[in-house]
């Protein structure tokens, strides 16, 4: 979160630290017991979560890792068939996991979950928290859900040429970015999903 570490991930499940200035690594390489699928760090930086490409011993579905001593601190996370996809809510005290078709939280000091998994229909989904909805959740046809943590679905809505890899949102939570088939980006407001912008993406194949 500082901008000082930038965390990788491989098929091979290897998570490897980075100095963000120097590119040099900083202590061992982590081993997830699968490919790594998605990376997040805590908001105070202390911990690294990845969501794995698929379900390890136990139904599995991420790890959590001390940053500075690389040792696993999480009890077990479990999915249901991959593809995770995990933020850390805004205070840190839980962790957003996404799995198969299913969303669950995780309480970060004890690591044991938080109530009913939210169930998406929209194929394997991309978390997202934010101040005013503690999560957002794309799916892989397009649709951006919106959850308060102990209520129904609040949002659901098709966005217009979005990827099957969700989008990006801005820090501040106000803007969303996808990224089509050919080549364009396009900025909507988070709250309505009006559309502020389309913009020409430079070079085939680019993403958010």
């Amino acid at each position: 979160p500082d901008g000082r570490v930038i965390a990788t991930g491989g098929n091979d499940g290897r998570i490897v630290l980075h100095d963000a200035a120097t590119g040099q690594t900083l202590g061992s390489p982590i081993q997830l017991f699968a490919g790594v699928n998605s990376l997040a760090f805590s908001p105070d930086g202390r911990l690294v979560a990845a969501g794995s490409l698929d379900a390890g011993p136990g139904g599995r579905a991420a790890g959590v890792f001390d940053v500075d001593t690389q040792r696993q601190v999480d009890a077990g996370v479990i999915g249901s068939l991959g593809f995770t996809n995990l933020e850390f809510t805004a205070d840190g005290s839980q962790l957003l996991v996404s799995s198969g078709l299913r969303v669950r939280a995780w309480d970060t000091s004890t690591w044991a979950p938080v109530d009913e998994p939210m169930q998406i229909q929209h194929g394997p989904a991309q978390v997202i928290s934010l101040p005013d909805h503690p999560i957002l959740a794309s799916g892989t046809d397009g649709t951006i859900t919106s959850w308060e943590l102990d209520a129904l679905p609040l949002v659901s809505r098709l966005v217009p040429g979005a990827p099957s890899a969700g989008g990006l949102f801005s820090p501040d939570g106000a803007t969303l970015v996808t990224v089509d088939r050919a080549d364009r980006a396009f900025l909507y407001r988070a709250d309505d999903l009006t559309l502020l912008a389309t913009l020409s993406v430079d070079g085939p194949g680019a993403r958010t």
